[in-house]
């Protein structure tokens, strides 16, 4: 036999191998997203109500409840907005979106449930969160979707790879590798935002939308790997290795670099990014006001920035480089200039922290388990709860 066909044979034997270990482990390969057509933003499939088990991550053996349009929700969302309802939506990232937990543990339900319980009234508390977004999804999300609910108020959770996943002037290579820093920036300033939409979804891991060459390749890879758990687990592999590879190739940006956005001094190019991240929130503010809604910014906690167990293992711990309060100080500046509301979770977070053995975190992905979200609604509720006009 030639060494092609051992070869080809090894290879075919090793997925056999895999792919019954995965699935007697209860991996399932479908994958639980998808591009929403109507908006071209991505969302999860609706109506899902299971244990999932995805690869690589621990974290995530839970069961996901996907409301109605797509969210990680508990109920489902209904425009109708009934009277002396007071409705609040929460956009951001994974952070919101909250897979990690059940949806009745996440920060806000959790929430909700604490509003309705001091005020003897009536709250709703909508989920608009989905991973790998920062403002421009928060921004894309409210017009898409949330704005529809007639929101009274709008809590926008600022995570410190926000920065990074808005960074659509490097991500466009992906997709649009032609189209110059200042075509991004008329378009977004147009409000012409389908190009950025589709730079933003094949960020994701999406090609569903852009370039027909783009979609074909997608729906290809999608049908393979919905059929078979080993190549869906070696695509994943494969995806987390092409990202870092992109991120190195931003060269010496600080936003780039592990713990990068924690630095005391900063390159030009992360400082205009941060300059960016303010023009993205104050777009995000104006459209607030548009609709009649009080908007909030919200920056959340790292595990390593509240305990100095894991601060312990990083560069960051007693190293003059860093300081972890960059983000809240630059978070605080920009709400200053621009009038806002703003809450940062992490001095509380860390008070906490003193006290208390708990950690707010999973080790191994670095999201809010059910004690993080827990802190996070108890302090939102406590610096909103008296600002509420019933």
């Amino acid at each position: 036999m030639s060494f092609f066909f051992l070869l080809f044979l090894g290879f075919f034997i090793f997925l056999v191998v895999l792919e019954i270990y995965l699935r007697l482990r209860g991996y399932r390969s479908p994958s639980y997203a998808m591009v929403d057509k109507k908006t071209n933003l991505v969302v999860h499939k609706p109506g899902i109500y299971e244990y999932v088990y995805p690869p690589v991550n621990p974290c995530l053996k839970n069961r996901l409840r996907i409301n109605n349009l797509g969210f990680h929700s508990c109920k489902d969302y209904f425009h109708n907005k009934p009277s002396g309802v007071y409705r609040i939506v929460v956009l951001g990232d994974s952070y919101v979106e909250a897979v990690q937990v059940p949806c009745d543990k996440t920060f806000h339900y959790i929430l909700e449930e604490k509003l309705n319980s001091y005020f003897n009234g009536k709250f709703e508390v909508l989920n608009f969160g989905v991973g790998g977004g920062g403002r421009l999804s928060s921004l894309l999300y409210l017009i898409e979707y949330a704005e529809q609910f007639k929101p009274d108020m709008i809590i926008d959770l600022f995570v410190y790879n926000d920065i990074r996943d808005d960074d659509i002037f490097f991500l466009k290579n992906l997709i649009y590798p032609d189209l110059s820093k200042e075509d991004l920036l008329s378009m977004f300033r147009s409000g012409d935002y389908e190009i950025i939409k589709h730079i933003l979804a094949k960020a994701r891991g999406y090609g569903a939308i852009g370039p027909w060459r783009e979609r074909i390749k997608f729906y290809i890879k999608i049908k393979f790997l919905n059929e078979f758990a080993s190549l869906r687990f070696i695509h994943t592999l494969y995806s987390r290795y092409k990202t870092m590879l992109l991120w190195k190739r931003a060269g010496d940006v600080s936003v780039y670099e592990d713990f990068g956005h924690l630095k005391v001094r900063y390159d030009d190019y992360t400082e205009w990014l941060w300059e960016w991240q303010k023009e993205l929130i104050k777009k995000i503010v104006e459209y607030s006001k548009e609709l009649g809604a009080r908007y909030v910014l919200v920056s959340a906690t790292e595990g390593y920035t509240v305990h100095d167990s894991l601060m312990k293992e990083t560069p960051i711990h007693n190293n003059p480089e860093y300081d972890i309060y960059k983000k809240e100080k630059i978070l605080e500046r920009i709400s200053e200039e621009l009038g806002l509301e703003y809450i940062p979770l992490l001095y509380d977070f860390r008070k906490r922290a003193e006290f208390t053995d708990e950690m707010t975190v999973f080790e191994c992905d670095g999201h809010w388990n059910e004690v993080g979200h827990r802190w996070a609604a108890e302090i939102i509720f406590e610096k909103i709860k008296d600002k509420i006009i019933r």
